[in-house]
């Protein structure tokens, strides 16, 4: 069994090469170079973390193909509860597989999980014991000296982008009840009085307005993505953000919104689309 610094300076490494491979596929996703992570630094610790658990719990696994399967469930449970643990605090879901194969509620998908499998395999069976061949070739106190410095800067970079991110969640409910509040007013601009039998339906459609309504009928289904909401609050919401959190939102650009009030926006929008149909079905 390795020590804890051989533990630490292997968690640094796989945390790194997360970041990179991590960047790398987000970068050539989006076209533009992107850099990846929740903290400052070229570093995910999910990486880190899965690899260690990979490491310390799955190492006398004999089979390759037992292996595989336990490295896959480990690593897809280590990712759904950090999906799950962050957005509670944050309220916003920092990746969505909603759009993939066989995903559950978005947070992991069937992809991922292979992914995940082969990556244990690859960590137990070959990288780690190169790394350790590697690490005992070093110094003892040079090797602890390098994991000490690496603890603290991660503590700091934790700690910097805890209080940079601090009012994000506030920020974001905020936003919400605006938005909750525009809807509210678009959906009795709509629906109230004799408006839905007298206007037409067609027309309605291929105004401007209209153009806006199909808009928050398709983002009814899913979570509502920031780049997708309206204009102006859209514009007043990223003024207030600090650069902890600008970088963050640009670090995840599938991020997505999870908040309480989205629940009534989307009610809101099911309504007032009945309305106008029936509306319509009747002037036909």
């Amino acid at each position: 069994m390795a020590n804890l610094p051989i533990l630490i300076a292997s968690f640094a490494i796989y945390s790194c090469a997360g970041w990179l491979f991590e960047s790398i596929l987000c970068s050539v996703s989006e076209k533009r170079f992107i850099n990846r992570g929740f903290l400052n630094g070229p570093i995910c610790p999910i990486y880190g973390a899965g690899a260690l658990a990979a490491v310390l719990f799955l190492r006398g696994e004999p089979d390759g193909m037992s292996l595989f399967c336990w490295g896959a469930v480990v690593c897809s449970l280590l990712e759904y509860l950090t999906s799950w643990v962050m957005e509670k605090i944050y309220h916003t879901r920092w990746w969505d597989y909603s759009d993939r194969f066989l995903n559950l509620n978005g947070r992991i998908c069937v992809p991922a999980t292979l992914l995940f499998g082969l990556f244990v395999v690859l960590v137990v069976r070959v990288i780690q014991p190169a790394l350790e061949a590697l690490f005992s070739m070093t110094d003892p106190q040079l090797l602890s000296a390098i994991c000490g410095i690496f603890i603290a800067v991660l503590a700091i970079d934790l700690l910097v982008t805890h209080i940079g991110l601090s009012g994000f969640r506030n920020k974001i409910d905020a936003y919400c009840d605006q938005l909750t509040v525009q809807a509210q007013d678009l959906y009795a601009a709509l629906t109230e009085g004799d408006n839905v039998v007298a206007y037409n339906v067609q027309r309605l459609k291929r105004g401007p307005l209209g153009h806006a309504y199909v808009r928050l009928r398709e983002l009814m289904p899913g979570p509502v993505a920031i780049e997708d909401i309206g204009r102006d609050l859209a514009e007043s919401f990223s003024a207030a953000l600090t650069a902890q959190e600008r970088r963050v939102m640009d670090a995840f650009p599938r991020m997505r919104i999870h908040a309480p009030g989205l629940a009534e926006i989307r009610a809101l929008g099911r309504s007032a689309r009945d309305k106008l149909l029936r509306g319509g079905d009747a002037q036909d």
